[in-house]
């Protein structure tokens, strides 16, 4: 039982490893990818930042054809005024630690006025803007300017060389995390409100199918070692099972089974228990291959102890294999004779066990 046991273990062990090692593999498999693509990542993405200007002469411009060209449209809101159709806008593009590119524009939506000014002329909001702008270009300066072609160039770019076996770039247009901020910029007795946008992400996105392809392999090598394990370990019980089978019908155990003083306790009888004890010594130090010494025992057992080693169901078994009836069809005078000799001596009362396995040994020759 105890190698049973020790099975069980190895197998438990070994499955846990297995666990243990495809887990690993897997996890230096992604990491090892993962960095392939952040190395060509930094490559591509070689700054911080990369921004993209358009002014307010690019915006008026680009506004040539609609109504107010060349002017800045804004609608008073009682104490701010709103900046309609942007008159300039910053795009930029932003290294994230984990292999992504944020997608960003800085432009201005408001401007605050104090309580004291009624009123103020185009020009004034026109030069709140342009200064708000110079602003935010000295804190980008020491980032690289690129038109919006190249920094759409940087990004297929980076799309097309970052992927390999296990990673690909993503197109993430809404990112689970809120990126939008707004900042201030104080100018004079006003305040120009720019607002920082995301317009999405391009993330570095493990395969759909990695963790799929991992639980496969656990599932069908985990089910490799069970049904393994499974044979081997009811290999082994069967063996074992065997074992004890045959253990208990050896005379060396049955004797020791007889003899244990425990047996006679209830009802208890201090002769039998002595004498038990004794017997049970003696059998204990008999070798169970020593089959004339163990008869011997036998016989004192059955003397002393008044226990019947006859197995009724046996007796059953081998009066119903000599019953003379047996042999009438075909008709067997000789076998009846025999047969007939032998149920008589396995119904008698003075049936000792060593005459039972005498007439054993005949009655399975008929």
């Amino acid at each position: 039982m105890k190698t049973i046991q020790n099975q069980i273990v190895t197998f438990i062990a070994i499955l846990t490893v297995y666990v243990g090692l495809v887990y690993a593999g897997f996890s230096i498999y992604d990491d090892h990818m993962r960095k392939d693509s952040m190395n060509k990542f930094y490559k591509i993405m070689n700054h911080d930042r990369f921004y993209h200007y358009e002014s307010m002469e690019e915006r008026v411009k680009a506004f040539a054809n609609i109504p107010l060209a060349g002017k800045i449209e804004f609608v008073n809101m009682d104490g701010w005024y709103e900046i309609k159709d942007w008159p300039w806008v910053i795009s930029y593009i932003e290294r994230g630690f984990k292999g992504e590119i944020g997608h960003y524009i800085m432009v201005p939506t408001a401007v605050t006025i104090q309580s004291w000014m009624n009123s103020v002329d185009n020009d004034y909001i026109i030069g709140c803007l342009n200064t708000a702008y110079n602003e935010c270009i000295k804190e980008s300066s020491n980032n690289p300017v690129v038109s919006n072609d190249e920094m759409d160039a940087i990004c297929k770019k980076y799309a097309n060389e970052a992927r390999n076996s296990l990673y690909f770039v993503n197109w993430n247009h809404s990112p689970n995390r809120n990126l939008n901020e707004t900042k201030w910029i104080k100018i004079g007795p006003s305040s120009v409100k720019v607002e920082i946008r995301c317009s999405g992400i391009n993330e570095l996105t493990r395969m759909y199918n990695f963790e799929e392809i991992r639980n496969n392999y656990l599932l069908i090598g985990a089910l490799v070692i069970v049904v393994v394990g499974l044979f081997i370990i009811g290999n082994s019980y069967s063996e074992y099972y065997s074992n004890q089978k045959e253990l208990k019908s050896t005379l060396h155990y049955k004797l020791l089974e007889a003899c244990k003083p425990s047996n006679f306790l209830k009802p208890y009888n201090k002769e039998l228990v002595d004498k038990a004890n004794i017997l049970y010594q003696q059998v204990s130090s008999t070798s169970p291959t020593d089959e004339k010494r163990l008869k011997e025992l036998r016989s004192t057992v059955v003397n002393e102890l008044g226990i019947n080693f006859i197995d009724s169901l046996e007796l059953n078994e081998l009066k119903k294999k000599c019953d003379p009836s047996q042999f009438m069809k075909p008709y067997n005078p000789d076998k009846i004779s025999k047969a007939n000799e032998y149920y008589a001596i396995l119904s008698s009362k003075d049936l000792t066990i060593d005459l039972f396995e005498e007439i054993k040994s005949k009655v399975l020759q008929l």
